[in-house]
This record gives C-alpha cells, sequence and structure tokens, in this order.
C-alpha cells in the first residue's frame, strides 16, 4: 500500500488527528458493485445490520473509550435509514466516517446531506476509465462516481477546515492504469487540504479467491504504481 498526500496538507497532522480509537462496523452486505477483487467474504444479499443493533454496538464501543467509528459494507451508502445511522453515532458524541464507491454523491444534495454529518470520508475508485471501470466492477457507474467525487471536491472546498478525504484505489490487471488516470484526474481538480490517495493491490481475499487470474505480483505492482509517483 502506498499513501501520498494529493492537496499538499500536513501528514503529521493528519495521521496525529487519526490516533484516536477507531472502530470499523460493517453495517450492511448490500452493494450496488461486483467487483472481482472484493475482498469481503459474505455473499451482497441486501441484509443491513438493524439500526438497534447498531445503537447497542456503539454504545459497547464508548465503553471502551472509542471516539471514532468508520461505516463500512458492502456499501454503506445504499442504506435506507443513512442519515439516521450517521445521527445515531455523533448524537453519542462519536466522530463519524464512511467507506463508499461514491456512486450515489453524484447527486449534490445528496453529497450535501452525507458530508454535512461526516468527520472524514473514504471513497473507492476503481479506474476514471469507463472500459476499466466496467471490466472490475460489471456496472457503468463511472461517469456517476467522477461527478460523485467532483461534488464532494467542490462541497469540501467550502468547509473550515474540510474533513478528510481519502480515495482509495485498489489494483488489478483489469484496472492497472488506475493510479496514473486518476493522478491525472485529480490534477484538474482543485484539491482542499486533507485529501489523501491510496494505491492498494488487490489481495487474494473474500470473493477474490475465485478470480485469482487478475491478481498481480509485486513486480506487475510497481509497475503500475510507478508512473502515478
Amino acid at each position: 500500500m502506498l499513501w501520498f498526500d494529493a492537496a499538499g496538507a500536513d501528514q503529521y497532522s493528519y495521521r496525529a488527528a487519526m490516533r484516536d480509537k477507531l472502530a470499523v462496523l460493517n453495517v450492511t452486505n448490500w452493494c450496488n458493485h461486483a467487483c472481482v477483487y472484493c475482498s469481503e467474504a459474505a455473499d451482497h444479499d441486501g441484509s443491513v445490520v438493524p439500526l438497534d443493533q447498531v445503537a447497542s454496538t456503539l454504545d459497547e464501543l464508548l465503553e471502551r473509550r472509542y471516539t471514532r467509528v468508520h461505516f463500512m459494507g458492502g456499501e454503506t451508502s445504499l442504506r435506507r435509514d443513512l442519515f439516521e445511522l450517521l445521527d445515531l453515532a455523533r448524537s453519542k458524541g462519536l466522530l463519524v466516517g464512511i467507506a463508499t464507491n461514491g456512486v450515489r454523491l453524484a447527486n449534490r444534495d445528496f453529497a450535501r446531506r452525507v458530508l454535512r454529518r461526516l468527520a472524514f470520508l473514504e471513497l473507492s475508485l476503481v479506474s476514471p476509465i469507463r472500459k476499466d471501470y466496467l471490466a472490475v466492477t460489471g456496472q457503468d457507474h463511472q461517469e456517476r462516481v467522477v461527478q460523485g467525487l467532483r461534488n464532494v471536491m467542490e462541497l469540501r472546498s467550502s468547509m473550515q477546515p474540510p474533513s478528510p478525504l481519502t480515495i482509495n484505489v485498489v489494483v488489478c490487471s483489469l484496472n492497472s492504469s488506475a493510479p496514473l488516470e486518476t493522478v491525472k484526474l485529480l490534477a484538474k481538480m482543485d484539491l482542499p487540504k486533507a485529501t489523501f490517495l491510496v494505491l492498494v493491490r488487490a489481495r487474494c481475499k473474500g470473493h477474490a479467491r475465485q478470480r485469482r487470474d487478475v491478481l498481480l505480483d509485486v513486480g506487475a505492482t510497481a509497475d503500475s504504481f510507478r508512473p502515478a509517483l
């Protein structure tokens, strides 16, 4: 995995802010993608963790002095009670973040309502290239995700300070150009501070075990990452 600062922010300050105890909770198996390298083992059967069960878990985390919670899935943004979920965690004094593929953030009003509730956001960008995006996810969502990313950048620009954004790019043989193409895309945007890009090699884990043929070895991964650096 490679981290680098995409907007000239102070990484030390960002990492210091991340030292608080962070809990990662998977709150749904529902997903609108079928990524070949998905590391989750559960089937995408549309199930969600009930809100009352989440509330009980959050209370347990508070007793153990956790201060931050990161909601994941599946695709967290598909929960019909997403705003209730985020408000619940915030009402308990927790700093809240979500991981998302960004499809629903193409709706600017939705993106605004989400961002106002978040202390941090992780957005997974498969590739800015449409054919590569389709090859990895099985869905033609590339344009919506890029628009979602633009919405997030613009909305964060009006936040003082902007909440940290991590753009996560997982790489396999089907999207090996994604690191460089993502850097090119970000270079065209006005990036607020605390914008970070993470490059990750797809691992043989979860559903990806069924598609070992698309996983990169260390040398091929280096070849994929190097042009972006």
